[in-house]
């Protein structure tokens, strides 16, 4: 059986950071990438599918198994449809299901909350 690893994503207004994590919390590996609004919400789920999948992959060749998936979004996100429901400077992001559209490129526990939240 793999050893259990979590990815986090932060949605900032200007970049998304994307990290691998093992189970004491240590980081093993980052994604970041420029959030661009202006180029729309197709592009910025490109760059989100990208760094997920490279961060899966990288798990994968630890010998880890993502298991949980945890995203921090500004504005009002629905934590039990993991859906960003508005984000004041990501326009594109507005009824935004980030879960659904992870889940097609993970299996795992999915969980999101404001960015304030702790």
């Amino acid at each position: 059986m793999k050893k259990p690893a979590a990815v986090g994503i932060d949605v900032g207004g200007t970049k998304t950071l994307c990290v691998l994590i093992d189970k004491h919390f240590q980081q093993l590996d980052e994604i970041k990438f420029k959030t661009a609004p202006e180029e729309g919400r197709n592009r910025f789920s490109r760059r989100l599918r990208d760094s997920v999948g490279a961060l899966v992959n990288s798990a994968r060749a630890k010998g880890l198994e993502v298991v949980a998936v945890g995203v921090g979004s500004a504005g009002a996100v629905d934590e039990e449809e993991i859906r960003i429901k508005t984000s004041p400077n990501l326009l594109m992001l507005e009824d935004y299901p980030i879960g659904k559209y992870l889940s097609k490129i993970v299996k795992a526990k999915m969980t999101i909350r404001n960015d304030v939240q702790t």
